[in-house]
């Protein structure tokens, strides 16, 4: 638990001790990290959709939809963080003549999630308060605020655990993680048209 905090102000020293580690250790950890980030989703969008849920169903209905909700984000998360990122990550680094190991490029992603899990368990307090705090119109810049520190925070964490992992420098961790950002303006770009 202490990993989980430290990664946040320390990433370099948790990385540190982190390639250390065997390689089920490192797949329990992201494993773990990434469940927590789904279940919290999966909480967060039961709750968002709350009211489209009492039109489906009642009672125990939407009980169960819930409970599918948290599943279904959970599984989409395990398979997209532990396996598609981790191994679009890995073969780019191969590219750039990394010696990371899969596990550690697994570990490195999920670890660099940890703020997104602080930002997300952050809204889900403002938004259960939300009458109580700020006018909805605050509410939207503080969500924005707080996704653009959380985008940039995971980045940086990202970085050094990549540039531990895969025992090479600054600017080839850069490149590595650039492959993010770029697919994500990709998509963007091609959403607004």
């Amino acid at each position: 638990m202490n990993r989980v905090f430290k990664i946040l102000y320390k990433p370099a020293s948790v990385f540190e001790q982190l390639n250390d580690f065997y390689e089920d250790d490192l797949n329990t950890d992201s494993n773990i990290i990434t469940s927590v980030l789904g279940f919290l989703l999966g909480i967060y969008s039961c709750y968002i959709d709350f009211e489209s849920f009492k039109e489906i169903s009642s009672g125990i209905g939407i009980v169960l939809i819930c409970i599918l909700a948290v599943i279904a984000f959970n599984g989409i998360f395990l398979l997209f963080y532990n396996y598609i990122l981790t191994y679009i990550l890995y073969w780019i680094g191969k590219l750039l003549n990394s010696r990371g190991l899969v596990a550690e490029i697994r570990a490195a992603i999920a670890y660099s999630i940890l703020p997104g899990i602080f930002g997300l368990v952050l809204m889900l307090i403002q938004g259960l308060n939300s009458e109580l705090l700020f006018d909805a119109n605050t509410q939207l810049i503080i969500v924005r605020i707080l996704s653009v520190v959380t985008i940039f925070w995971s980045m940086i964490i990202l970085v050094v655990g990549l540039k531990i992992f895969n025992k090479y420098g600054f600017i080839k961790a850069v490149v590595n993680v650039l492959v993010l950002p770029l697919s994500a303006l990709i998509v963007y770009i091609f959403y607004i048209k």
